[in-house]
């Protein structure tokens, strides 16, 4: 008997010490997750005063590119939703910290009167003040090896929509052959296509371009009907919702692509616009 209540004994210990080892880790777990929820909270909270004590006009301001984009209560697709914002809608950088969750990075914005975690893949983002006058330069110069011709000159809000360019460029096995970028005017010496007087290339979010493909050298006029990995590329151009290929316009440019910004938001252009010639006549870049 006595043998029987040590052996007992001993199993209750055991089960009490399992119970409190995994009530410890079920602790740990839930500090854990609460932590990160906390850190984006205050994160959140002090970036709020910040841009308050700021001011709206030293903060960054963003433009929604998607068709349609979710604001989310955390930098994860699995969050909820706290609104839904549709193209060319207007977003206030909170955050200078970015975000990883669920395959994309994040910013934290201001939408409205809400704020939330917005995926950097479909906003673009400039600084407010522009130009030289904050120190900053709304132009850059963009590489990639999947791009040879002229150097690219472009919106620093535009680089994402480069590199997933480059990225389309790379999939279908071509180069792109750049034969123009930014330009502080609508002035352009034998062009096919007559520029439209707020053309985005005077923004920065604009190329022309030939496609150096497997089948041999697209020019224009191959591109008016193109074939194989022209195709491919072109194809993958007219899925993304944040570009616009000019062969799709009324009067067809098929060497262009650009951002559509000039029909999303024309106060947005104008805006951009400043900022933009400002880092021009700076030369900033």
């Amino acid at each position: 008997k006595k043998k029987k209540k040590k052996k007992i004994k001993l199993k209750t210990k055991k089960m009490k010490y399992t119970i409190v080892v995994l009530l410890f880790i079920a602790i740990a777990i839930c500090v854990a997750q609460a932590s990160t929820e906390v850190d984006h909270a205050i994160d959140a909270i002090l970036e709020e005063v910040l841009s308050d004590d700021m001011g709206e006009s030293m903060a960054s301001s963003c433009t929604v590119t998607a068709s349609s984009l979710n604001l989310r209560s955390s930098p994860s697709t699995s969050s909820s939703k706290v609104a839904s914002m549709p193209r060319g809608a207007s977003l206030t950088l909170l955050s200078s910290s970015t975000y990883s969750g669920s395959g994309y990075k994040w910013k934290y914005v201001r939408y409205g009167s809400k704020s939330g975690y917005a995926a950097t893949s479909f906003i673009s983002c400039s600084s407010s003040g522009g130009g030289s006058s904050s120190g900053g330069c709304q132009l850059a110069k963009y590489s990639n090896s999947q791009f040879q011709g002229k150097t690219i000159i472009a919106d620093k809000g535009w680089r994402s929509s480069l590199d997933r360019i480059a990225s389309y460029a790379k999939s279908c096995g071509v180069k792109i052959h750049v034969t123009s970028s930014y330009r502080s005017n609508a002035n352009v010496n034998g062009a096919i296509v007559k520029p439209a007087s707020r053309s985005n290339h005077m923004v920065g979010q604009a190329i022309d371009m030939n496609i150096v493909a497997k089948e041999g050298w697209c020019n224009s006029s191959c591109l008016r009907n193109p074939k194989g990995s022209s195709l491919c590329f072109i194809n993958k151009i007219r899925g993304d919702s944040s570009m616009r290929w000019g062969g799709d316009f009324n009067t067809p440019d098929t060497v262009h692509i650009d951002s559509g910004l000039n029909v999303r938001s024309r106060s947005s252009w104008d805006s951009l616009y400043q900022k933009t010639q400002q880092s021009y006549q700076s030369k900033c870049y």
